[in-house]
């Protein structure tokens, strides 16, 4: 029951300062950038969020649920497979977007001149984001909730602090420095 506790006071805590890194890097953007910036910004963000779904082929709970029920050399090729899976989905989506971006720029960012080269980069984030989310997939199946939380709160404090450069950039005309 203690370690039950413990586990969810970790987690908990941990979220709270995610969402405290987070509200205070929209409030930056916000700022700095103005609404164009938020409202870009929150459009690149969903986009590498599609991404990053794709390029993990729905595997986050299949992860955590299948190394955690599954032990010695079979556990080890679960994740091999897993971490290979994942390393293809992405090239796969990056390369797409590659030559995908321009089209997608077209019809989601028409009147943004820096929109392919957006999304493309996109990418880059996106699969960044996926093998971040199996790292965390790992993690908790092996039942880390401490470091998972550990994981989060640095990858928040780091938007964080890239928030107030990227911001900066974007207000001098690079888009692209909102995938930072």
């Amino acid at each position: 029951m203690r370690a039950i506790v413990e586990a969810m006071l970790k987690a908990g805590t941990g979220q709270v300062a995610v969402l405290a890194c987070t509200a205070f890097s929209m409030k930056i953007l916000a700022v700095i950038g103005g609404p164009a910036g938020v409202g870009l910004f929150s459009l690149v963000r969903q986009v590498q969020q599609t991404l990053s779904m794709i390029a993990l082929v729905g595997g986050q709970n299949a992860i955590v649920q299948g190394v955690a029920s599954t032990s010695g050399a079979r556990r080890a090729n679960f994740i091999a497979t897993s971490w290979i899976l994942v390393a293809i989905a992405s090239t796969i989506v990056c390369i797409v977007m590659l030559f995908l971006a321009t089209p997608i720029a077209e019809l989601l960012l028409p009147n943004l001149l820096q929109g392919a080269a957006l999304l493309r980069w996109t990418a880059v984030a996106a699969a960044l984001g996926a093998f971040l989310v199996v790292a965390r997939s790992l993690l908790n199946a092996h039942m880390a909730i401490g470091t998972v939380a550990n994981v989060n709160v640095v990858t928040a404090f780091a938007a964080l602090l890239l928030t107030y450069p990227a911001a900066m950039a974007y207000r001098e005309g690079w888009d692209v420095a909102l995938i930072g």
